[in-house]
């Protein structure tokens, strides 16, 4: 399912994914030289972090990196807690087997009743994937 949400959300780095067909690759660098060219490995990490095949351009995807002491740590996982408005709405993919009460249930457990869940239909006008506004809420 793909999640829209606001851009402005402070704390949060936002950031397109770029799609291309060459793949990304982050440069080898030597331990001992990783300190003097932290900004290439950076760059490199940002990189791939955000690029993907042209198939998926369709997702129209951005990427979130928040630093790890916003996040709290359970079952050694890194969890950033989710502020009130940051997600607009869920869309389901055209193709997936979850549930739209499911997604709602799960939405709704989390205090996130305001997120609209939507489905993804294939257009009839173009080779295309929409959200159907309204078919789920």
């Amino acid at each position: 399912f793909k999640v829209a949400c606001q851009r402005s959300l402070v704390g949060v780095e936002l950031l397109p994914v770029t799609y291309g067909k060459k793949r990304v690759c982050i440069p080898y660098i030597p331990v001992e030289a990783r300190e003097q060219r932290i900004e290439e490995l950076r760059l490199g990490f940002e990189k791939f972090f955000r690029y993907k095949a042209p198939s998926w351009r369709y997702e129209k995807e951005v990427r979130g990196i928040v630093e790890l002491k916003t996040c709290k740590v359970a079952d050694g996982m890194f969890l950033w807690p989710i502020p009130d408005g940051f997600i607009k709405s869920v869309i389901i993919g055209l193709r997936s087997t979850v549930s739209d009460l499911y997604i709602r249930r799960a939405l709704d457990l989390n205090g996130l009743g305001n997120v609209k869940v939507l489905r993804a239909t294939e257009s009839l006008k173009t080779y295309s994937v929409q959200p159907v506004s309204g078919r789920v809420s």
